[in-house]
């Protein structure tokens, strides 16, 4: 027997049957905890995971459900939907013996009954293929991903040689790395953080919230860890990383520009990798940059030169009559406002834009 539900995890019954389900999960990634999905869900959203279960096997795919009524735009009458994995990769992650087939054919009669209009999969370099059953499947940049099995020795010869350089000169400067598994350092990375994010002239979005950083370190406890890099008793670099099974996640970092001339970065890395081995995890997973090869992608990419993979995301337009309606209602909208809509392919789905 397949048993298909969808939790949502504003319902105490579901919200345990869910983290139960989790449990139970032998690789434990975090990305599939109801407490990450619930750091994206707004007031007025939902965090909810599609759940298939077989005599052995499991299949769970979380999901952020957002009303379009939310937005101006769409008026607050409107009765319909659209569905987003959280930030990071959303799935669909499964064990055992499952029906991908089954799965998708029961999210599917969900999703029209539940009047959503699109979804949006950001897929996990470690999740099930669904791209047959997906409208459109691409790939979106890069993910670098180091590859922990070679070990310590087999991690440093593989860098390109200026990290192992810059490694020994950190080092030889004097630099230390802490590790933090409770979060008692969280207020030196938040620093540093924010301090990265203006730099980089960082769009809103990534302007995460104390609280958001502070739910990591309550409600994920032994899903994180705070990796600081330490020059004469500051922080000066700190790293915020995501635990699973069998993989970590560089996930957000921070760091102070007036020392980089020290190069803390490549020995924290190195630190953190040999975290990762010295906890029997197989992979770290740096991710990509902001814009394609920038040089965040080609600073990570030092550290694992034959490590990238497409990072894939799927679209799905589950009523495309609707979707078009709402992309022409959202550049009516703009133009009372006196702004031009481009409907463009670039963002998905078309009626909403990276502020939305």
């Amino acid at each position: 027997m397949k048993l298909f539900s969808v939790l949502d995890a504003a319902n105490s019954e579901d919200y345990q049957s869910w983290l139960r389900t989790w449990s139970d999960w032998p690789l434990h990634e975090v990305f599939a905890h109801p407490e990450y999905a619930k750091l994206f869900a707004r007031d007025c959203d939902r965090a909810v995971c599609a759940v298939q279960e077989t005599a052995d096997g499991k299949i769970l795919l979380p999901l952020i459900v957002r009303p379009l009524s939310a937005e101006r735009w769409a008026g607050a009458g409107n009765d319909h939907f659209d569905v987003v994995a959280p930030y990071g990769f959303g799935g669909p992650y499964v064990t055992g013996q499952y029906d991908m087939e089954a799965f998708w054919r029961q999210f599917q009669k969900w999703a029209v009954e539940s009047n959503i209009i699109t979804a949006f999969f950001r897929f996990s370099p470690y999740a099930a293929d669904i791209g047959k059953f997906v409208g459109v499947v691409e790939a979106s940049g890069n993910n670098v991903i180091r590859s922990l099995v070679e070990g310590k020795e087999g991690i440093w010869q593989d860098y390109d040689y200026i990290v192992r350089t810059r490694s020994r000169r950190a080092e030889q400067s004097g630099i230390t790395v802490e590790f933090d598994e409770t979060g008692e350092g969280l207020t030196n990375f938040i620093r540093l953080y924010y301090l990265t994010m203006q730099r980089h002239n960082a769009m809103q979005q990534y302007y995460f919230s104390e609280e958001f950083f502070r739910k990591i370190t309550t409600q994920l406890p032994g899903q994180f860890f705070l990796a600081h890099a330490m020059y004469q008793g500051e922080a000066i670099s700190s790293y915020l990383v995501l635990v699973s099974q069998e993989n970590i996640y560089y996930y957000l970092a921070g760091s102070d520009e007036s020392f980089f001339k020290l190069h803390p970065n490549q020995l924290l890395m190195t630190a953190v990798f040999r975290w990762g081995i010295e906890h029997g995890k197989k992979n770290c997973i740096l991710g990509g940059g902001y814009d394609g090869y920038d040089g965040v992608f080609q600073f990570k990419k030092k550290f694992a030169p034959s490590g990238a993979v497409p990072f894939m995301v799927g679209k799905q337009i589950f009523d495309m009559t609707k979707y078009q309606t709402l992309c022409e209602k959202r550049r009516a909208h703009e133009l009372t406002n006196g702004k031009i809509w481009d409907i463009s392919t670039a963002y998905f789905p078309a009626y909403r834009s990276n502020s939305d």
